[in-house]
């Protein structure tokens, strides 16, 4: 869900993994930090963050791999 990428991006970021339980990580539902890649939520968290940079765009699964 969102809510859950949310919390995976932010304890990847303090880099604490589950020494903080999630049901205790607060995140804000609204933001232009996630997107919908139906049927996957992906989301980004930094504490320097200059939104004027973000940029999202689509790759194929076949051009990664």
């Amino acid at each position: 869900t969102q809510l859950w990428t949310k919390k995976e991006a932010y304890i990847k970021m303090t880099g604490t993994g589950l020494s903080v339980p999630p049901i205790k990580i607060s995140v804000p539902l609204t933001d232009s930090h996630s997107i919908l890649l139906d049927p996957f939520w992906i989301s980004v968290c930094s504490l320097n963050i200059d939104e004027s940079k973000m940029e999202y765009s689509e790759i194929a699964l076949e051009d990664i791999i």
